[in-house]
């Protein structure tokens, strides 16, 4: 079995339809941290197909698609203030 990989995906789509669209694939892939972030873990080897997935549905004179790959010190220093996400272990669909 490959690897999961975790991976924060920040958006700012200009367009209802679009977003809406980016939302619901993320929502497959991963939880929602926040109304334009997603924390997902998917399989480093498919981790070039959400890429272009996620690619196809922007429009790069209007959008911003930020894709973080989260090393493992990363994932251990990352703190949730407020109402925290469903853990990812719970919630996970790989692609």
């Amino acid at each position: 079995m490959a690897n999961l990989t975790d991976v924060l995906i920040a958006y700012d789509v200009t367009d209802d339809a679009r977003r809406a669209r980016l939302a619901a694939l993320l929502s497959r892939v991963g939880l929602r941290a926040q109304d334009s972030v997603f924390r997902c873990q998917v399989r480093s080897d498919e981790m070039h197909a959400l890429t272009s997935q996620l690619q196809q549905l922007v429009d790069e004179a209007e959008d911003r698609l930020m894709i973080v790959q989260l090393c493992a010190n990363c994932v251990c220093g990352v703190v949730h203030v407020g109402e925290r996400p469903t853990s990812l272990e719970q919630a996970m669909w790989v692609i």
